[in-house]
């Protein structure tokens, strides 16, 4: 059975009863933003994958294969806000990193002090509270 809230609220109150599946430091942090985004692997790896993400208040942005691992806490990476550098739309001159099908609006560039992330949304609303959660 795949969980998938309708709303922020449902996920918080659907991980407060289950303590030991939740992607979260259990000290109550909520989550600020989740949903899908394709985000670009990492390293050597250029593919691009969709990625079930959960940015909690106390400044993670995890990211999981789906809705059922992030029940379960698998998480396939976290990036600490705190070490973002800066997080835009995706940049004219930066067209070379992004596949061509895909419009600039729906794109976010974070940049953090390990890497840079290349992620993009099925929509520009969807791209716009994404960077305003992960810009705050």
């Amino acid at each position: 059975r795949v969980f998938y809230p309708k709303t922020l609220e449902r996920m918080d109150e659907w991980y407060s009863n289950r303590p030991d599946l939740s992607p979260r430091p259990s000290n109550g942090v909520g989550t600020v933003q989740s949903g899908w985004m394709t985000k670009k692997g990492g390293h050597r790896v250029t593919s691009w994958r969709k990625r079930f993400f959960v940015l909690d208040a106390s400044g993670r942005l995890s990211y999981f294969a789906g809705v059922t691992e992030a029940e379960a806490g698998q998480s396939l990476g976290v990036v600490r806000m705190k070490h973002v550098l800066f997080v835009t739309k995706r940049q004219d001159d930066d067209q070379g990193a992004w596949p061509q099908a895909v419009k600039r609006e729906v794109c976010v560039y974070m940049v953090t002090e390990q890497r840079n992330y290349h992620l993009y949304c099925d929509s520009v609303s969807e791209a716009d509270h994404w960077l305003a959660a992960l810009q705050r």
